[in-house]
């Protein structure tokens, strides 16, 4: 394997179960000593014969995303970029270290991303490294686009309620600066920015009323009056459905907004992008890292 010198596309291996330390040495393996994409498949699952053409389908779908391609996308007019960015506190045993990651789309249907990491001071939740990190996703993007976004969509994941000033004063106005100094550096106007917290961890629950019942929403509900806050820009989506129990909306919060859009064009955008992970072909639940299948979860991955 250390002879093939970018010789291999993929590396396709036979797991003889699902250990999730095996599975983690072998990506580990593949990705970080190898640099090769790397695709597992269980071998129990070549003797189910009923499911194993949709096995098979699911499979094919992430060996072309992990090959640069793009199984499907969304329309939208906007020549903009839309940026995810989250943190992850390493638990007991794991040194007090934090990690930073960030995905950012280069492609008009925000099908395709740019991915980078960065480490952070121990338990650093509001990140001075947002900006650094932002201006390799905005290289990607010219060098993809030979042109900068005219608007940015910003994605905050993990702020807790007590952080939001913080993030307000701090994080948001270092991303701003880093976009100000990249974008004279080019010599052309500055983006429209919209840079939007997110939090999944949230006790609200909606209701449908049919006659006597109370159901769960459909995918695409929202909640933007009544019950969020009269001096904030917010609202609650419900983009997935639940077989079980009561479905979790995610309530989003807009701290910055320049894009001229309006509340109903930024939620309709919202929803969108909760068709875009190529591990599920359903509605799901946005950037949740909690559930096993999510929509824009590819930053939590890198984690």
């Amino acid at each position: 394997m250390d002879q093939t010198n970018g010789q291999l596309d993929m590396i396709f291996i036979i797991l003889a179960n699902n250990n999730a330390e095996t599975y983690g040495m072998v990506k580990k393996r593949c990705s970080i000593d190898f640099g090769i994409p790397s695709q597992c498949f269980l071998a129990k699952n070549m003797n189910n014969a009923k499911g194993l053409m949709s096995i098979c389908t699911k499979m094919v779908i992430q060996m072309n995303a992990k090959q640069g391609g793009e199984p499907w996308g969304i329309k939208t007019p906007l020549k903009n970029i839309m940026v995810r960015y989250d943190v992850h506190h390493a638990g007991p045993g794991g040194g007090g270290m934090s990690i930073g990651a960030m995905t950012a789309t280069f492609n008009e249907t925000l099908g395709r991303c740019y991915s980078t990491v960065a480490r952070l001071s121990s338990r650093e939740e509001v990140a001075t490294a947002v900006g650094a990190m932002f201006e390799k996703c905005l290289n990607a993007y010219f060098n993809k686009n030979n042109r900068l976004p005219e608007r940015i969509m910003m994605y905050r994941d993990g702020v807790g309620e007590g952080q939001l000033n913080a993030v307000f004063n701090q994080e948001l106005e270092g991303f701003q600066n880093r976009i100000k100094a990249t974008y004279q550096h080019q010599g052309v106007k500055p983006p429209k920015l919209t840079y939007i917290v997110v939090n999944k961890r949230i006790s609200t629950r909606f209701f449908e009323v049919a006659g006597r019942n109370l159901n769960n929403p459909r995918p695409g509900f929202i909640v933007d009056d009544v019950v969020t806050r009269p001096e904030r820009f917010d609202f609650f989506l419900v983009s997935q459905t639940a077989r079980q129990g009561c479905v979790s909306p995610t309530y989003y919060n807009v701290l910055h907004d320049e894009s001229d859009l309006g509340p109903d064009k930024i939620q309709r955008y919202t929803f969108k992008l909760c068709h875009l992970y190529y591990n599920w072909t359903g509605l799901l639940l946005f950037l949740d890292r909690a559930k096993t299948h999510t929509s824009w979860r590819y930053s939590w991955e890198l984690l």
